[in-house]
């Protein structure tokens, strides 16, 4: 039955965009988590940097995240420079919007809040700078809160269409079996339903 290939083939392509959401949202998810993070780091730097006392940490010097097939590896920045640059770097990977940006932006997180804050040494002339960074790494929150809302808008979707596939394939071979001709492959169960917010 052409009706139910076409279940068929439909169902093959909202389990694979299904899984490629729950993929890009983890990601963006575990990104936000970092970039939350972050922000309290450029907050302890900031008010380092305008005279606020905080103590430090322990300096660890490389952090590495494994994302699938790629590694990323970034060494903890040790002046305020670098460390203004890897927080331009996190947000420019996020704003990204891929899964790759999203997971480059977590790799840089890590080794952004392992920064001591006595070792960076910005000084009051950096504050600017770190407003500038305050900023972006607020547009860059909302930049991920935006996109885990569509990964699962995509999701919902990609249920919803899995289940009328499942339904097709359901209903087609009842009518093939009543014929007296061989069903398509058993379709499986349908999934729970999930909801998403709206944007």
């Amino acid at each position: 039955s052409t009706r139910g290939k076409a279940a068929e083939v439909a169902k093959t392509e909202a389990v694979t965009a299904k899984a490629e959401a729950e993929a890009k949202q983890a990601a963006a998810e575990a990104s936000e988590t970092q970039t939350a993070a972050v922000g309290d780091k450029v907050t302890e730097v900031k008010n380092a940097a305008s005279g606020t006392t905080v103590s430090g940490r322990r300096l660890k010097r490389d952090t590495a995240t494994t994302s699938g097939d790629v590694t990323y590896s970034f060494t903890v920045p040790a002046s305020c420079s670098s460390f203004l640059n890897m927080v331009g770097e996190m947000t420019t990977a996020i704003n990204l919007g891929t899964k790759p940006g999203y997971k480059k932006a977590t790799a840089i997180g890590v080794a952004l809040v392992n920064v001591v804050v006595a070792t960076v040494a910005c000084t009051s002339s950096d504050v600017g700078s770190l407003d500038v960074l305050t900023t972006k790494i607020t547009a860059a929150q909302s930049e991920l809160t935006t996109a885990i809302i569509k990964q699962k808008i995509k999701i919902k979707e990609a249920v919803e269409a899995i289940n009328k596939a499942i339904a097709t394939i359901k209903a087609v071979n009842e009518i093939l079996v009543a014929y007296g001709q061989t069903g398509l492959a058993d379709p499986g169960t349908t999934l729970a339903t999930v909801t998403a917010p709206t944007l």
